[in-house]
């Protein structure tokens, strides 16, 4: 849930740091926007430094820390999965909110999306076939989706889409549900992915709450009145153009 800011609140600063310091080291990353963030991080702790980008990017490096945890231990049974974690760690603007489309600099969270989808299915046991084209070690896949699992006899996919604004929820989820009818193997069955957090802020809703699970909650109950109609109006097969 890092996307939404609730990182944990019992880790000390100085620990998170140790643990960022380890990720960028074991991916790899050598410059860009993920090595500036200790820095602006120390800043905000020890100086008191509150910039936009210092307030900010303690949440946004939590994605780092936890993408090394959660494929650390797997990561060797996809090839070049690292090598491809460790150019989106690189790339992009310092933090989301700044990503514009138009230029593409939204390309890189919007694979690393996928990378922490399929970073927690196989750490909760589902056996992933494939993510972003790169085939588990002894599968035989030829799909063409964002992330494959192999549930009893049968493979379905995971189309992730991470809409920049509500305005573009609508089209991102037809575009998931027309390729999963597209490259269905089986028939057309398989799942569209959200990201909602660039916009979940925005819709008008006051986030108060006293602890972790409380803004789950809230969150939880946005998104089942917000987004879930919107979803199941247009995921289905017989739904409108």
């Amino acid at each position: 849930m890092s996307q939404f800011g609730l990182q944990n609140p019992s880790i000390h600063y100085s620990q998170h740091l140790d643990d960022l310091r380890r990720a960028c080291q074991w991916f790899g990353v050598s410059n860009g926007r993920s090595l500036k963030y200790a820095k602006l991080i120390k800043e905000f702790f020890g100086k008191s430094e509150r910039s936009r980008e210092h307030i900010l990017v303690y949440n946004e490096s939590f994605e780092i820390t936890e993408l090394y945890k959660l494929w650390k231990p797997y990561v060797a049974g996809f090839a070049r999965l690292k090598e491809k974690i460790r150019r989106c760690l690189e790339k992009g603007p310092l933090l989301r909110e700044d990503e514009r489309p138009n230029r593409s600099t939204n390309k890189w969270r919007n694979h690393l999306f996928e990378y922490l989808l399929a970073g927690k299915l196989i750490n909760g046991s589902v056996p992933v076939v494939a993510v972003d084209g790169m085939v588990a070690e002894g599968e035989n896949y030829d799909g063409d989706s964002d992330v494959s699992f192999r549930w009893g006899k049968k493979i379905y996919d995971i189309q992730c889409k991470r809409p920049q604004n509500q305005n573009r929820l609508v089209d991102r989820i037809k575009e998931g549900r027309d390729q999963i009818k597209k490259y269905g193997r089986q028939g057309p069955s398989g799942f569209v992915a959200v990201d909602c957090s660039l916009f979940i802020t925005n819709l008008g809703y006051e986030l108060k709450a006293n602890s972790e699970d409380a803004l789950r909650q809230q969150l939880f109950q946005i998104l089942e009145k917000e987004i879930k109609p919107v979803v199941v109006k247009y995921i289905t097969h017989k739904s409108v153009n």
